[in-house]
């Protein structure tokens, strides 16, 4: 108290006499402060509004700011947004893996492998003389024309022996290929013969059209055939000449072990000897012991 000076009763009641008029005049402060700061709002508020540019897209923006415009302005927008809804269609149908198109694309030849384990499922679609390529990433289109050579060919994977290729050789000297097998999972395979031989046989009949010079093989190349032969029966020999010399010295579990060996090695090299002979084939020919999946007629 000691900044107020002497206290005398006088200086007592004008201090509680102030002290009570600006608490009865609190109430009025507040309510004006309350006043202008609603006033500042709106008029904020107002400001953003007109900053705010109005939709472009006509009558859908009106349903934001109430506003209408000209006909024609409307017109405008109405068609933009119609053209931006149908751009947001087709990126999202993309997204998916869907073509969009006028006409129905499911009519066409088709086929759909996913070769590894792991990895994107490829789409292979016959469109007239073009063989469109679809990897997911990418999407290339072939002319069939530029096809030099189809070669069919048995190619047994690690948990299937019914597995069949088919490999496309270009002009430029690219190689397309693809087969029946198509995988799932790391543990699981689809294989679909039926489907495989329809496309199979629809592309190898374009082929010929668009290409009437391009040939058609089966099996191996002849180098590599050869090789695979003679490994294949090199080894069956010595585990059979080995299986001989045990039961000659009678060890008879020695023998026993390299016959299973040898009947497990003629088991999986035979049929890739039989099937992958090289032979040539007629134009558009598409061998049945190669392609499976030919539903009789």
């Amino acid at each position: 108290m000691e900044g107020l000076g002497p206290l005398s009763p006088d200086r007592i009641g004008g201090l509680l006499g102030e002290a009570e008029a600006e608490r009865r005049h609190e109430p009025e402060k507040a309510q004006d402060e309350r006043g202008y700061r609603g006033d500042d709002e709106k008029s904020v508020g107002e400001q953003r509004e007109q900053k705010m540019p109005r939709s472009t897209f006509g009558r859908f923006g009106d349903l934001f700011h109430g506003q209408k415009e000209p006909h024609w302005q409307q017109l405008g927008k109405d068609r933009a947004w119609v053209v931006w809804a149908k751009a947001e269609t087709s990126s999202l149908a993309a997204a998916r893996g869907c073509v969009m198109d006028n006409r129905d694309d499911t009519t066409l030849p088709f086929w759909r492998q996913r070769p590894k384990p792991i990895g994107f499922e490829i789409a292979y679609r016959l469109k007239s003389d073009m063989l469109e390529i679809d990897s997911t990433r990418k999407v290339d289109q072939v002319r069939l024309s530029a096809v030099e050579q189809v070669r069919f060919i048995y190619a047994p994977s690690n948990v299937s022996s019914k597995g069949f290729r088919t490999q496309l050789r270009l002009s430029d000297g690219r190689t397309i290929s693809f087969g029946n097998l198509s995988w799932r999972s790391l543990t699981d395979i689809d294989r679909d013969d039926i489907s495989y031989h329809a496309f199979v046989a629809a592309l190898s009949a374009a082929i010929t059209r668009a290409n009437p010079k391009a040939r058609f093989r089966a099996g191996k190349p002849y180098l590599l055939w050869l090789a695979l032969a003679l490994a294949g029966g090199g080894a069956m020999l010595m585990l059979s000449f080995f299986s001989l010399r045990a039961l000659q010295q009678g060890a008879t579990a020695a023998a026993g072990l390299g016959l299973v060996l040898a009947a497990a090695s003629f088991w999986q090299v035979w049929p890739m000897i039989r099937l992958n002979r090289p032979r040539d084939l007629e134009s558009g020919e598409v061998p049945d012991d190669l392609v499976p999946g030919r539903q009789a007629a």
